[in-house]
């Protein structure tokens, strides 16, 4: 065996617009640090930073920086006066935010989906625990997160999806049971 622990790869625009991807349980990490490469994908850049004192452990930080032609306009209306400048900054801000807006979107319906296979992949093992500690029925979504963090190791807004999903009652529970049946 070559004992390999740990791989990240980059050079590859993700599918789903964020600026990294995880395959094999975190152990293939793909970064891609040039966000809203070409100026026009939309898609966030991400850097990965490794801890010798915690390896294979690490943190993902993204970014996203404005199309080619937006900072065109701002580099131009950086030399006008101030009343143009603002408003070509104001047109820039508007597209910008139509640009990170649209791709969050992206983003957003991506992570759900990688949420709803990674939760199909676990739900024998999550079934098992539920059954196991007697968690049948409506739960906090605190502990809803924590039991599915416990399974699946990548971080997702379990909350955030939870509501998403219509499966979060007013009081802030989450009815385990009907979530994974």
């Amino acid at each position: 065996q070559n004992r390999l622990r740990f791989i990240v790869r980059s050079h590859q625009v993700p599918s789903d617009g964020r600026g990294y991807s995880k395959e094999h349980d975190g152990r293939c990490v793909t970064v891609f640090s040039a966000s809203n490469y070409c100026g026009q994908t939309g898609n966030y850049g991400a850097v990965l930073v490794l801890s010798s004192d915690h390896f294979p452990k690490y943190e993902i930080y993204e970014h996203y920086a404005s199309s080619l032609e937006d900072l065109a306009h701002a580099v131009e209306a950086s030399n006008r006066n101030g009343a143009r400048k603002n408003s070509v900054q104001g047109m820039q801000t508007t597209r910008r935010d139509e640009d990170e807006q649209a791709a969050s979107v992206v983003r957003w319906d991506s992570e759900l989906t990688r949420m709803i296979v990674a939760t199909i992949e676990k739900k024998p093992q999550i079934w098992a625990h539920v059954v196991n500690t007697s968690s049948c029925g409506r739960m906090s979504v605190d502990v809803f997160q924590a039991i599915m963090s416990k399974f699946i190791e990548e971080p997702h807004p379990w909350g955030d999806a939870a509501r998403h999903w219509g499966i979060l009652a007013e009081d802030e529970t989450v009815d385990i049971a009907i979530f994974l049946g």
